[in-house]
């Protein structure tokens, strides 16, 4: 079974239950990040990586002026766009592969990168540092 399609099972078989991941409070490392993005921080752009269902996404699209949010799994991201509206653009793609030419003043990754093979590692850290802008 791939990422995608595991990804993909698990958030269709999950139906209204709150995954552990997916907190109704701000975990503490969101909370850390919007410190540092929220209101004057002149933050213009955010990538959240792996959005799942989008209930991170809906907390930074409050902060800053535009989210762009991606995750694997079809079946989140359609939860996502409905949940987030038009306060975020949520794409279906892995960000292994992901490419944004307009780069980002920040990037968030909750609960990603262990799921990544170390021997995908090296390419996570390139991708990211690709589409972080300049003293982002």
């Amino acid at each position: 079974m791939s990422d995608r399609d595991h990804w993909d099972a698990v958030y269709s078989s999950a139906g209204s239950t709150v995954l552990p991941w997916e907190t109704s409070y701000e975990p503490a490392e969101l909370a850390e990040f919007c410190h540092f993005i929220g209101p004057g921080a002149g933050v213009a752009r955010v990538l959240e990586v792996g959005c799942g269902r989008g209930f991170n996404t809906i907390r930074l699209a409050a902060l800053v002026g535009q989210v762009v949010a991606i995750d694997v799994s079809a079946a989140a991201v359609l939860e996502a766009r409905a949940r987030v509206g038009r306060a975020a653009t949520v794409l279906e793609g892995d960000v292994l592969e992901f490419a944004d030419a307009a780069g980002f003043d920040g990037i968030i990754d909750y609960s990603v990168f262990h799921h990544i093979p170390q021997v995908d590692w090296p390419r996570y850290v390139t991708s990211i540092a690709r589409l972080i802008r300049p003293g982002g």
